[in-house]
């Protein structure tokens, strides 16, 4: 699934010859603000996030592709958008991934079976994962995030004694942290896993 999804997802900016453009006819968003703040990290720059805010977590991870990827915007070498988008393919794969894993834990395979097809090709979803925009990673870091408390719950991971309740906790706080510097409306989120993990 994630292979197919990833898939869809390098092939639409093929179709609507959108490789070279930032972000896309049907969907724009904040791209340009977050290439720009991906760009002034590599650049060691400072950066004016303005206003709406930007959370600075998908900025970090793009500015992280950019270095592997040898783009350096002070040497002249600005950030190829065809090898962006796929990079933002790719993260969106995972997410429908994620997805398939916890349709699979929370509802078996006829959940599965149903959401695969909607995951994958729901053009909307597909979509945002071709623009530089932070769905993609936060989709993949909310799958993560409620397969790990699924199966925490199921578990019992927090009723165990030592480490093992602690551990899981740490680990659904790192992951909900994460999310939220990622998108910082998931901080109302944190506040609802803090609630659950304490019930």
């Amino acid at each position: 699934m994630t292979a197919t999804a990833t898939a869809v997802r390098l092939l639409l900016p093929v179709i609507w010859n959108e490789r070279e453009a930032v972000g896309s006819a049907f969907y724009l968003g904040d791209a340009r603000a977050f290439s720009a703040f991906a760009s002034a990290i590599v650049a060691g720059q400072p950066f004016d996030n303005g206003v709406p805010f930007h959370p600075s977590g998908w900025p970090f991870v793009l500015a992280a592709f950019y270095a592997v990827a040898g783009y350096d915007p002070t040497a002249g070498s600005p950030a190829d958008p065809a090898a962006v988008k796929a990079f933002v393919a790719l993260l969106s794969g995972l997410a429908c991934g994620g997805a398939a894993v916890l349709a699979r834990l929370v509802g078996g395979r006829c959940v599965l079976a149903l959401i695969a097809p909607i995951a994958v090709f729901h053009f909307g979803h597909a979509v945002q994962g071709t623009v530089a925009n932070t769905e993609a990673l936060y989709g993949l870091l909310l799958a993560g995030l409620l397969a790990v408390m699924v199966l925490a719950r199921r578990h019992a991971w927090f009723d165990l004694p030592g480490p093992t309740a602690a551990g899981a906790a740490f680990a659904i706080g790192v992951v909900a942290g994460l999310t939220s510097v990622v998108r910082a409306e998931f901080l109302l989120g944190c506040v609802l896993i803090g609630i659950h993990v304490a019930r």
